[in-house]
């Protein structure tokens, strides 16, 4: 299996050419999507990808072999323009076309709202191959050919040194093609690198076991096949418990809200507290123990767990006097779980965190029990 990973890196010094080879690359990438669209079911005909590239360079390039191509307009317009940049902008171009066409005929199958429309206009970015657009000088310095309106010269550019305990060659990185990329602030210098890695010989044939831990519903756990096919599903939601919860939870929170002053680490509801733990215990050794069984019974070779909060669920998670001084159990989309430092005594929290944290701790000591 191939891995790449990429780093940015800041442009030391700034240019005015920085910005003509991104221009003129856009309008290539434009002019090449309208005359892939337009013959778009000619090129479709074509079967393999490389074919489908040549059908169109031959359309827009004049060459020895092909004297007036059917726009013949485009080297006139782009004159002196890179092969290498041309050719990746005819893939990048079929590429597009070929995603609205498909999406087109979905909404012609089931028409929803108004029909997608093609953009030609790509926010893309310009590739510098090696050898031909760049050249690697050192750590910090690096040679690209840039457009001065006229002609394509190479440039020395500077950037911030990357770090060689990161890329180590002991491990096989290779740098690959940089690619320019402005933010709109500041421009910078994208490097990729790959290495090969072999992957453990592991038993594919048996499924997965998806669990997601929500809000709503306790648990949506689903078996998954290598092929897609989905196996199983099924949704563990513990109503009568939750109901028993909530109403622990509503009367401390009406306690602690006639309350005037509670010192911190003092017993508040301490008995009433202890039940929301247990009733979350049970929850969470009920919820593991159906998981497991399900598990066993399909001979499941991997369970994934995954956590879905975002700050539009913030509030479902934290009382609203706590929702300051008690940090998120996790940020972003299938995030880990990190340790809940939570204010027991003083401010309850929601009984998602609870049966959540309990889940974790009983399923993960099931699964080493039963051997996955």
């Amino acid at each position: 299996m191939d891995v790449v990973k990429t780093v940015k890196q800041k442009l030391l010094n700034n240019t005015r050419y920085f910005g003509l080879p991104l221009g003129i690359y856009r309008e290539v990438l434009e002019a090449v999507s309208l005359a892939v669209k337009a013959e778009w079911s000619a090129i479709s005909g074509v079967e393999h990808s490389k074919s489908q590239k040549s059908y169109v360079e031959n359309l827009i390039h004049a060459t020895r072999s092909n004297l007036s191509p059917k726009y013949s307009e485009f080297d006139q317009r782009f004159h002196k323009f890179p092969s290498y940049l041309r050719r990746a902008a005819i893939a990048e171009a079929i590429g597009n076309v070929s995603s609205h066409m498909t999406r087109l005929k979905q909404w012609e199958g089931s028409p929803k709202g108004k029909a997608p429309t093609f953009n030609p206009c790509c926010k893309s970015f310009p590739v510098f191959y090696k050898g031909v657009m760049s050249e690697w000088v050192r750590n910090g310095k690096v040679k690209l050919k840039l457009f001065t309106g006229s002609d394509w010269i190479w440039f020395t550019v500077s950037f911030e040194k990357l770090k060689p305990h990161r890329f180590p060659f002991s491990e096989s990185w290779e740098r690959q093609n940089p690619m320019l990329v402005y933010n709109g602030y500041k421009w910078h210098i994208h490097f990729p690198f790959q290495r090969k890695v072999k992957l453990k010989d592991k038993d594919f044939t048996r499924p997965i076991l998806s669990v997601d831990l929500g809000l709503d519903c306790t648990t949506t756990a689903s078996v998954v096949y290598i092929d897609g096919i989905v196996g199983h599903r099924e949704f563990i939601n513990y109503a009568s418990e939750k109901d028993r919860l909530y109403k622990l939870i509503g009367t401390i929170a009406v306690k602690s809200a006639q309350t005037y002053y509670i010192p911190e680490g003092s017993s508040f509801c301490k008995s009433l507290c202890r039940k929301v733990s247990n009733i979350t215990e049970e929850i969470a050794h009920q919820c593991s123990a159906r998981l497991v069984a399900i598990a066993a019974n399909l001979a499941v070779r991997v369970l994934s767990l995954s956590i879905w909060v975002t700050s539009r669920s913030r509030k479902l998670l934290w009382s609203r006097k706590a929702e300051k001084e008690v940090p998120l159990l996790a940020t972003g989309a299938h995030s880990e779980v990190h340790e809940v430092q939570g204010l027991w005594g003083r401010y309850p929290l929601k009984p998602y965190i609870y049966w959540l944290v309990a889940l974790l701790r009983t399923l993960l000591t099931a699964v080493a029990r039963y051997g996955g």
